[in-house]
């Protein structure tokens, strides 16, 4: 009789448990995060995609007149708020079209690495060369996040 109920509990532990890692990973497939107790807002998706970009190195290597040279981005922007103004057509969640970005694994949904929502930033940026020539270059960014915001890379 004892040995029963210690298998009862044994299963009803193992059930709860189950029952706990699939409610997160329902969550997390959903883009739910968990650092915050909430879903991010598309604006906000884009806005931390921005700011990841904002951030990154002002040099970039622009393909000009079929060679490579490295510019510097002529701007940084203090905020998104800021960029929305200067760029206000920029910005498009889980936009239509051919961007080649794949389709999410599943366990990057399951843990949360993948929130399975593509965000677009495409807007003209200004760069400038070691002699202080001007070029204007279309950005294209296309990625997805994690659920709190963060790159994949």
């Amino acid at each position: 009789m004892e040995e029963k109920e210690l298998d009862i509990k044994f299963t009803h532990l193992l059930l709860s448990f189950s029952g706990i890692l699939l409610l997160c990973g329902a969550l997390n497939y959903s883009g739910f995060c968990f650092r915050e107790l909430r879903y991010l807002s598309s604006e906000e998706q884009m806005e931390s995609l921005f700011n990841i970009w904002n951030r990154s190195s002002l040099s970039e290597r622009i393909l000009i007149d079929g060679e490579y040279k490295v510019l510097e981005r002529k701007n940084r922007y203090a905020s998104f708020e800021e960029f929305l103004v200067k760029h206000p057509n920029c910005c498009q969640f889980n936009p239509d079209g051919g961007y080649d970005t794949g389709p999410p694994h599943f366990i990057d949904r399951i843990t949360g690495y993948d929130s399975g929502s593509r965000i677009l930033l495409k807007f003209n940026e200004e760069f400038i060369d070691q002699d202080g020539n001007i070029y204007n270059k279309q950005i294209e960014i296309v990625d997805r996040l994690q659920n709190c915001g963060e790159s994949m890379w």
